[in-house]
């Protein structure tokens, strides 16, 4: 899950109120125990087929707002608007622009993964691709012709699966950064090695949860910090 937060440009503290959520998967569980703390605005969700004003669908495979209580009702029962993004639009905020990538309307992915939403955040000279668990038919619309640029950073897909951020997709990319989000002894031996490869071919500093804990970045005056603790 990512969870993606606008803080208002303000001196004061961080507290319970969010602008802005961006949700992928079957996360309604995870959404009705954010709502019960955090007061949102706005949540976003990948588009893929939405019939009846109440299902998205991923090839068939029903998706968050099937099961009681979806997304979209607790939205109105809260009056939080639901804006569901495909490739082509654009968020900005305070100077922040977002830039959705994926999913590309009208295409038919094969499961939840390959329709992750994907974008790339751009603020000043600074740059950052967020890819979800992004794989398959997802990456290779990816490679299409002028959608993606050279990026600061790199959020990883899938934790550093093998089967992801193929070695054409970073040489489009040249990320100076990028950070991997796994679990420590996780089953699946993420980040895979051959990942990590392809990764130091670019020269790509990582930056993995297991060896470095929380990561968050700074930019200021066209410089990007990393701190990790």
């Amino acid at each position: 899950m990512l969870l993606l937060l606008f803080v208002s440009g303000s001196a004061q503290p961080i507290t319970n109120n969010i602008d802005t959520i961006k949700l992928d998967h079957d996360l309604s569980e995870a959404y009705l125990e954010l709502k019960e703390y955090l007061l949102v605005n706005k949540t976003f969700i990948p588009e893929e087929e939405l019939q009846n004003n109440e299902l998205i669908k991923y090839n068939g495979i029903n998706s968050v707002l099937e099961i009681p209580n979806g997304i979209e009702e607790i939205g109105k029962k809260l009056g939080i608007d639901v804006v569901y993004l495909k490739r082509g639009m654009k968020l900005t905020k305070t100077g922040l622009e977002f830039r959705i990538l994926q999913p590309k309307e009208g295409s038919v992915y094969s499961g939840k993964n390959e329709g992750s939403m994907v974008f790339t955040l751009v603020y000043q000279n600074f740059s950052m691709l967020f890819t979800g668990d992004m794989e398959g038919v997802g990456e290779v619309e990816l490679l299409e012709p002028g959608v993606l640029h050279k990026i600061n950073v790199l959020k990883v897909a899938h934790h550093g699966s093998e089967y992801t951020t193929s070695e054409e997709m970073l040489e489009r990319l040249q990320p100076k950064i990028s950070l991997i989000s796994c679990g420590e002894g996780n089953r699946y031996g993420h980040p895979h090695e051959n990942l990590i490869h392809r990764l130091e071919k670019v020269n790509s500093n990582q930056y993995i949860t297991t060896r470095h804990g929380a990561i968050s970045l700074e930019y200021r005056n066209n410089r990007v910090k990393v701190n990790t603790f």
